[in-house]
C-alpha cells in the first residue's frame, strides 16, 4: 500500500494517495511487520522499530496529499505525529521524505526559518 500511496503522491494523484497512505498506516504495527517476515528471527523491539518506519512513510505520504487537498492544519498535524518516530543518519537527514514534504509545506506556509532546518541536512547529503 506504501508504494501505491508513494507513486499517487509523486504523480500528484493526492486523493488515491491520501486513501493509500491512511490504508498503510492501519498496517503499520509490529504484527503486520512479523507477518510479513514469518522466516525471519526479529526481536519485538526490532519490529515496532521497522513498523515505526512504515508509519513515517505512511504519515509523510499522508502529509503531503493533505497539504495538497488544501487541508493545511490537518498535514501540519500528520507531520507533527510522525516527526518522533522518524530516523536520520549521523548527518542529521532523514530516511524518508518527511522532511522533504513537512519542508515544502513549511515554506509554502511562509515560515522560511523552519523550513531551513527541516529541508538543509537533506540538502547538505
Amino acid at each position: 500500500m506504501i508504494d501505491v500511496a508513494d507513486l499517487a503522491v509523486k504523480h500528484e494523484q493526492w486523493e488515491v494517495g491520501a486513501t493509500y497512505a491512511e490504508a498503510a498506516l492501519t498496517k503499520a504495527t509490529p504484527e503486520a511487520f512479523l507477518a510479513d517476515y514469518p522466516d525471519d528471527d526479529y526481536t519485538a523491539e526490532e519490529a515496532a522499530e521497522k513498523a515505526d518506519r512504515r508509519k513515517v512513510m505512511g504519515y509523510a505520504d499522508l502529509g503531503w496529499a493533505q497539504w495538497n487537498l488544501g487541508n493545511e492544519d490537518e498535514a501540519m498535524a500528520t507531520f507533527e505525529t510522525a516527526a518522533p518516530l522518524k530516523t536520520v543518519n549521523y548527518l542529521g537527514a532523514a530516511d524518508s521524505s518527511l522532511d522533504l514534504f513537512w519542508g515544502k509545506a513549511t515554506l509554502a506556509s511562509g515560515n522560511a526559518e523552519k523550513a531551513i532546518e527541516l529541508l538543509a541536512p537533506n540538502a547538505v547529503m
